[in-house]
Protein backbone atom coordinates (compact mmCIF):
# COMPACT_ATOMS: atom_id res chain seq x y z
CA UNK A 1 0.00 0.00 0.00
CA UNK A 2 1.17 3.85 -0.89
CA UNK A 3 2.34 5.79 2.10
CA UNK A 4 -0.60 8.56 1.00
CA UNK A 5 -3.59 5.80 0.95
CA UNK A 6 -2.13 4.22 4.04
CA UNK A 7 -1.90 7.98 5.43
CA UNK A 8 -5.58 8.48 4.15
CA UNK A 9 -7.10 5.37 5.91
CA UNK A 10 -5.37 6.18 9.30
CA UNK A 11 -6.31 9.71 9.33
CA UNK A 12 -9.81 8.43 8.96
CA UNK A 13 -9.47 5.89 11.32
CA UNK A 14 -7.99 8.20 14.10
CA UNK A 15 -10.96 10.93 13.14
CA UNK A 16 -13.24 8.53 14.52
CA UNK A 17 -11.41 7.93 17.71
CA UNK A 18 -9.27 4.80 17.19
CA UNK A 19 -5.59 5.72 19.22
CA UNK A 20 -3.72 3.15 17.58
CA UNK A 21 -4.10 4.35 13.98
CA UNK A 22 -2.93 8.14 15.49
CA UNK A 23 0.19 6.63 17.13
CA UNK A 24 0.63 4.76 14.00
CA UNK A 25 0.15 8.07 11.47
CA UNK A 26 2.36 9.79 13.66
CA UNK A 27 5.53 7.34 13.56
CA UNK A 28 5.52 6.96 9.78
CA UNK A 29 5.31 10.11 9.25
CA UNK A 30 8.44 10.69 11.67
CA UNK A 31 10.74 11.70 8.62
CA UNK A 32 8.46 14.16 6.82
CA UNK A 33 8.06 16.04 10.65
CA UNK A 34 11.62 15.99 11.37
CA UNK A 35 12.29 18.04 7.54
CA UNK A 36 9.68 20.58 8.69
CA UNK A 37 10.93 21.07 11.87
CA UNK A 38 14.56 21.00 11.10
CA UNK A 39 13.53 24.76 9.23
CA UNK A 40 12.79 26.52 12.58
CA UNK A 41 15.78 27.89 14.82
CA UNK A 42 15.74 26.29 18.15
CA UNK A 43 15.92 29.05 20.85
CA UNK A 44 16.59 29.61 24.35
CA UNK A 45 12.98 29.48 25.09
CA UNK A 46 11.76 26.78 22.52
CA UNK A 47 13.88 23.79 21.93
CA UNK A 48 13.43 20.74 19.49
CA UNK A 49 11.40 19.07 21.90
CA UNK A 50 8.94 22.14 21.87
CA UNK A 51 8.80 21.84 17.99
CA UNK A 52 8.44 18.37 18.30
CA UNK A 53 5.20 18.57 20.69
CA UNK A 54 3.93 21.60 18.03
CA UNK A 55 4.15 18.58 15.64
CA UNK A 56 1.85 16.16 17.60
CA UNK A 57 -0.39 19.18 17.72
CA UNK A 58 -0.65 19.92 14.47
CA UNK A 59 -0.79 16.03 13.11
CA UNK A 60 -3.97 16.56 15.71
CA UNK A 61 -5.36 19.33 13.95
CA UNK A 62 -4.40 17.52 10.89
CA UNK A 63 -6.70 14.84 11.74
CA UNK A 64 -9.68 16.54 12.48
CA UNK A 65 -9.06 19.21 8.89
CA UNK A 66 -7.98 16.31 6.49
CA UNK A 67 -10.99 15.54 3.62
CA UNK A 68 -9.61 12.80 1.24
CA UNK A 69 -11.41 14.17 -2.14
CA UNK A 70 -9.57 17.32 -1.18
CA UNK A 71 -5.99 15.99 -1.58
CA UNK A 72 -3.57 13.80 -0.01
CA UNK A 73 -3.33 13.53 4.20
CA UNK A 74 0.38 14.71 3.91
CA UNK A 75 -0.56 18.26 2.44
CA UNK A 76 -2.96 19.01 5.30
CA UNK A 77 -0.28 17.55 7.82
CA UNK A 78 2.34 20.06 6.46
CA UNK A 79 0.74 23.10 6.78
CA UNK A 80 -0.60 21.89 10.36
CA UNK A 81 3.33 21.35 11.36
CA UNK A 82 3.88 24.87 10.00
CA UNK A 83 1.37 27.07 11.87
CA UNK A 84 1.88 24.75 14.93
CA UNK A 85 5.36 25.67 15.57
CA UNK A 86 4.98 29.26 14.25
CA UNK A 87 1.77 30.10 16.67
CA UNK A 88 4.58 28.02 19.31
CA UNK A 89 7.65 30.30 18.56
CA UNK A 90 5.45 32.83 18.82
CA UNK A 91 3.43 32.37 22.11
CA UNK A 92 6.35 31.59 23.92
CA UNK A 93 8.68 35.03 22.95
CA UNK A 94 5.33 36.91 24.35
CA UNK A 95 5.01 34.40 27.21
CA UNK A 96 8.33 35.92 28.16
CA UNK A 97 8.22 39.12 27.35
CA UNK A 98 5.35 39.64 29.81
CA UNK A 99 7.18 37.57 32.45
CA UNK A 100 9.98 39.28 33.00
CA UNK A 101 11.36 43.06 32.42
CA UNK A 102 13.80 42.97 29.51
CA UNK A 103 15.90 45.72 30.44
CA UNK A 104 16.20 44.38 34.18
CA UNK A 105 20.12 43.80 34.87
CA UNK A 106 21.43 40.99 35.92
CA UNK A 107 22.86 42.78 38.71
CA UNK A 108 23.37 46.35 40.74
CA UNK A 109 26.33 47.12 38.62
CA UNK A 110 25.02 50.30 36.18
CA UNK A 111 27.06 48.33 33.10
CA UNK A 112 25.62 44.85 34.07
CA UNK A 113 23.92 41.95 31.19
CA UNK A 114 20.28 43.09 30.97
CA UNK A 115 17.91 40.03 30.81
CA UNK A 116 16.60 41.15 27.50
CA UNK A 117 20.36 40.58 26.20
CA UNK A 118 20.51 37.31 27.81
CA UNK A 119 17.35 35.77 26.27
CA UNK A 120 17.11 37.89 22.62
CA UNK A 121 17.77 35.94 19.21
CA UNK A 122 17.85 37.55 16.46
CA UNK A 123 16.76 34.46 14.31
CA UNK A 124 13.41 34.27 15.61
CA UNK A 125 11.24 36.75 14.04
CA UNK A 126 9.10 39.35 15.42
CA UNK A 127 5.59 38.54 17.09
CA UNK A 128 3.68 40.75 14.25
CA UNK A 129 5.46 39.11 11.26
CA UNK A 130 5.09 35.68 12.73
CA UNK A 131 1.42 36.03 12.52
CA UNK A 132 1.51 38.07 9.26
CA UNK A 133 3.22 34.97 7.70
CA UNK A 134 0.43 32.45 9.43
CA UNK A 135 -2.29 35.03 8.34
CA UNK A 136 -1.31 35.49 4.98
CA UNK A 137 -0.70 31.10 5.03
CA UNK A 138 -4.31 30.67 5.71
CA UNK A 139 -4.99 33.20 2.84
CA UNK A 140 -3.06 30.96 0.46
CA UNK A 141 -4.95 27.56 1.38
CA UNK A 142 -8.17 29.04 1.14
CA UNK A 143 -7.85 30.89 -2.25
CA UNK A 144 -5.86 27.56 -3.61
CA UNK A 145 -9.14 25.39 -1.92
CA UNK A 146 -11.63 27.93 -3.97
CA UNK A 147 -9.93 26.41 -7.43
CA UNK A 148 -11.67 23.99 -9.10
CA UNK A 149 -10.39 20.30 -8.38
CA UNK A 150 -8.04 19.57 -11.69
CA UNK A 151 -6.20 22.96 -11.08
CA UNK A 152 -6.30 23.05 -7.46
CA UNK A 153 -4.13 19.36 -7.58
CA UNK A 154 -2.12 20.63 -9.34
CA UNK A 155 -1.20 24.03 -7.45
CA UNK A 156 -0.53 21.63 -4.81
CA UNK A 157 1.31 19.11 -6.09
CA UNK A 158 3.53 21.45 -7.19
CA UNK A 159 4.03 24.36 -4.81
CA UNK A 160 2.97 22.29 -1.48
CA UNK A 161 4.62 19.10 -1.89
CA UNK A 162 7.23 20.83 -4.26
CA UNK A 163 7.11 17.50 -6.96
CA UNK A 164 8.63 18.42 -10.48
CA UNK A 165 6.65 18.40 -13.44
CA UNK A 166 7.68 15.49 -14.44
CA UNK A 167 6.77 13.89 -11.12
CA UNK A 168 3.12 16.14 -10.76
CA UNK A 169 2.24 14.04 -14.38
CA UNK A 170 2.88 10.68 -13.36
CA UNK A 171 0.92 11.29 -9.74
CA UNK A 172 -1.59 12.67 -11.12
CA UNK A 173 -1.67 10.17 -14.49
CA UNK A 174 -1.97 13.46 -17.21
CA UNK A 175 0.82 15.11 -19.67
CA UNK A 176 3.03 17.19 -18.89
CA UNK A 177 1.21 19.73 -20.97
CA UNK A 178 -1.88 19.38 -19.51
CA UNK A 179 0.50 20.09 -16.10
CA UNK A 180 1.86 23.56 -17.68
CA UNK A 181 -1.71 24.30 -18.62
CA UNK A 182 -3.70 24.11 -15.81
CA UNK A 183 -0.93 25.73 -13.68
CA UNK A 184 -0.83 28.79 -15.91
CA UNK A 185 -5.06 28.72 -15.36
CA UNK A 186 -4.80 28.24 -11.69
CA UNK A 187 -2.07 31.25 -11.34
CA UNK A 188 -4.22 33.66 -12.99
CA UNK A 189 -7.23 32.95 -10.89
CA UNK A 190 -5.20 33.31 -8.04
CA UNK A 191 -3.65 36.77 -9.35
CA UNK A 192 -7.17 37.89 -9.24
CA UNK A 193 -8.19 36.55 -6.04
CA UNK A 194 -9.99 39.40 -3.84
CA UNK A 195 -8.66 38.05 -0.51
CA UNK A 196 -4.87 37.57 -1.96
CA UNK A 197 -4.91 41.15 -3.91
CA UNK A 198 -4.80 42.79 -0.54
CA UNK A 199 -1.38 41.34 -0.06
CA UNK A 200 0.10 42.94 -2.29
Amino acid sequence: MRLAERNCELAIRARHGDKDALEELWRINQGLTYTIIRRYPTTKSVDIDDLWQSAWFGLLEAVRNFEPERGEFATVFCWSIQNACLIALDRRKKHIEEAVSLDTPLTDDADSTTIGEMIEDDTLQPSSEILEELELRRSVSKAVNRLSDDKRDVIRALYFDHLTMKHASERLRIPISTIRSREAQALNILRRDKELNRWR
